[in-house]
């Protein structure tokens, strides 16, 4: 965390450990969320560190927010299956996931309601292990032992997401979720970290 001398982990036990550290610059745990009953796949802290976000093997996905300690606000069940991977819109106020069970959810935050709501649902003939949006319009997706890579864009006259096209990722088809997809908007760069790297810029 940047704005405190915290970080936070997700554990195999489901449970995730807010850490900080103590004037002897020792580690200790400050608090322990254990609402998942399986372990942690993804975590996400938005930019102001007051809501944390949690995909798991139970098939949740868990919003969390701060203000003296950190409360499970909600709980949403869509998925099936395990959920591999979120990411958050540049905005903060959407959020993509893919699961096991080959499903995308689109949510959106409702700032009066403090609430977040499914607001699309796509399936896809490939599950994946990697998501993650480029800009509030667009995000791209990777799929499972495969070297396409999926990007799709808002289409503004049917208030959707659609796959726009497909991109051959050359470092080859495997995939881990336990190394997610990273983008560099400043450097309009696209970062996948796997056997090997590759950086891929989206403006091209």
């Amino acid at each position: 965390m940047k704005k405190r001398n915290h970080f936070i982990s997700g554990g195999k036990d489901g449970s995730i450990i807010i850490w900080s550290i103590d004037n002897n610059q020792q580690w200790y745990c400050q608090q322990r969320l254990e609402d998942h009953n399986e372990k942690i796949l993804c975590l996400i802290l938005n930019e102001f560190e007051d809501l944390l976000i949690s995909s798991s093997w139970d098939k949740t996905i868990r919003f969390w927010n701060n203000t003296t300690k950190w409360i499970i606000t909600q709980t949403i069940l869509e998925h099936n299956e395990q959920v591999w991977s979120i990411s958050l819109s540049p905005s903060q106020t959407k959020l993509i996931s893919c699961g096991n069970d080959g499903i995308i959810l689109i949510l959106e935050h409702k700032k009066k309601e403090n609430f977040w709501i499914i607001v699309q649902k796509i399936s896809v003939e490939v599950r994946g292990y990697r998501i993650c949006f480029l800009s509030d319009n667009s995000f791209v997706f990777q799929q499972w032992i495969s070297n396409l890579m999926n990007f799709c864009q808002y289409d503004e006259t049917k208030n959707e997401f659609k796959k726009k096209r497909d991109t051959i990722v050359k470092s080859g088809n495997s995939c881990d979720y336990l190394s997610p997809l990273q983008y560099i908007d400043s450097k309009s760069l696209l970062v996948q970290q796997k056997w090997v790297s590759y950086i891929y810029d989206s403006k091209k």
